[in-house]
């Protein structure tokens, strides 16, 4: 259910914790636009994750984030501040090396 104010119920994760199981029926898991592994943990490095009611403002994730959890989220981002993955960066990183003389 949402709020009065029109913005959905958030329910944090626990601190420095990975979430190990889906979330309770009728809600979602969703995390922030920072930069993550499979194990990072709510709270790190400015790192956030919750659970929800779904809204227009979540988009499905396929990050890797929270193996153990079946399906998550991520908040919608503008193309100026996109979604990457740690792995992505090491990608990026990696390939600018190779083209370095």
């Amino acid at each position: 259910m949402s709020r009065r104010d029109g913005l959905p119920d958030m329910r944090y994760i626990r601190a420095l914790s990975l979430p190990r199981k889906d979330p309770s029926a009728g809600r979602v898991l969703v995390h922030n636009h920072v930069i993550r592994t499979p194990t990072t943990v709510s709270g790190d490095r400015g790192f956030r994750a919750w659970t929800q009611n779904k809204t227009r403002d979540v988009v499905r994730c396929r990050c890797g984030w929270a193996p153990d959890v079946t399906t998550h989220y991520r908040v919608r981002v503008t193309p100026y501040s996109p979604a990457m993955t740690q792995l992505e960066v090491d990608r990026l990183i990696a390939a600018d090396e190779r083209r370095a003389p």
